[in-house]
């Protein structure tokens, strides 16, 4: 499931296989990376609008969106 949604600081969000992302930086091609909210977590992800492009890194951890 995708949607977006906020941090509790109101930056961007973007929940993905029940993992929140928060958006860390754009890209000149118009792509934005999502990063995982877990400070331990080196997963990322690259989203064209709300598609899913590239995911980098495994979500090796237990915490996830209810």
């Amino acid at each position: 499931m995708k949607m977006n949604s906020e941090t509790n600081k109101g930056k961007t969000c973007f929940v993905y296989k029940d993992i929140k992302c928060r958006e860390y930086y754009g890209k000149k091609n118009g792509n934005v990376c999502f990063g995982c909210t877990v400070k331990t977590s080196k997963a990322r992800i690259e989203t064209n609008d709300v598609i899913v492009v590239a995911e980098y890194g495994d979500h090796d951890h237990s915490d996830t969106v209810a």
